[in-house]
């Protein structure tokens, strides 16, 4: 199980560039108000996926999994740059590279990067304990896991990333009143369709 863990790790070093430059591309296309190019890229790296998996992990197992989330990067970066080349000359720098709203973005960066830190250790974390217990434990463990997200990006995704451009656009003019009637109208939104879809997801968890 090391040497298989060891040889994952290397192939899905590929990622860490590839998840550099898909957030660069969104925050660039989102800066521009390209907002269904950014959606667009996930629907389609998730499809690639689906058909990645369905085909490679049979063949090559593990190994086929890992291929099938580089696949999916490699497609958002494609659809991503294909929405960059529609758009009019972009963003150049013309600030000094470590002008103070760079160092604030690379204090915010920081901040965001341990808390998400905190949240991998946790989640490895889970994962040890879950390898402790009988055999097949992290797998069950997982696909329970699997279910959740199902739930959770149809229902608040969906209902949420509408409100993700008022409040953009708000925060962008600095209308505050406008900010926070769309934030409360968000929380509304959410709470309306994530409640059933709570109840949904455990009343359907035995036959799941």
């Amino acid at each position: 199980r090391h040497g298989l863990a060891v040889r994952l790790v290397r192939l899905l070093l590929v990622n860490l560039p590839l998840g550099a430059l898909i957030y660069f591309a969104k925050a660039l296309l989102q800066f521009r108000r390209r907002f269904e190019l950014a959606a667009a890229s996930a629907v389609v790296a998730s499809l690639v996926q689906v058909v990645a998996v369905v085909l490679l992990a049979p063949r090559h197992g593990v190994s086929g999994l890992a291929a099938a989330t580089i696949g999916l990067n490699l497609a958002t970066v494609l659809v991503l740059s294909v929405g960059l080349a529609t758009l009019p000359a972009w963003v150049v720098p013309r600030a000094p590279r470590f002008d103070p709203a760079t160092r604030k973005l690379l204090r915010l960066t920081l901040v965001v990067g341990t808390f998400s830190l905190v949240s991998v250790l946790s989640f490895a974390t889970d994962r040890w304990f879950a390898s402790l217990l009988p055999a097949g434990s992290v797998a069950a463990l997982a696909y329970a896991w699997r279910f959740e997200p199902i739930f959770l990006v149809v229902s608040a995704g969906a209902a949420a990333t509408p409100v993700y451009t008022d409040l953009s656009e708000a925060a962008a003019r600095g209308d505050t009143e406008v900010f926070r009637a769309a934030l409360q109208r968000g929380f509304k939104l959410v709470a309306l369709v994530l409640l059933p879809a709570a109840a949904l997801l455990a009343g359907l968890s035995r036959p799941l």
